[in-house]
């Protein structure tokens, strides 16, 4: 998580997505290593 002081806001790196969160659960070849994953088309997500 990358958190910046000075616009009061924070967001996820990608290495963070594919790592430790269920976003890219619909590209399951990206999170086995076997393709680039697509960070444009995330799954929805209502809460973090």
């Amino acid at each position: 998580m990358h958190f910046d002081l000075g616009l009061i806001d924070f967001r996820l790196t990608k290495t963070a997505v594919l790592g430790k969160t269920n976003l890219l659960a619909n590209q399951p070849d990206a999170l086995a290593g076997k393709t680039k994953p697509d960070f444009n088309h995330p799954e929805k997500i209502n809460t973090l």
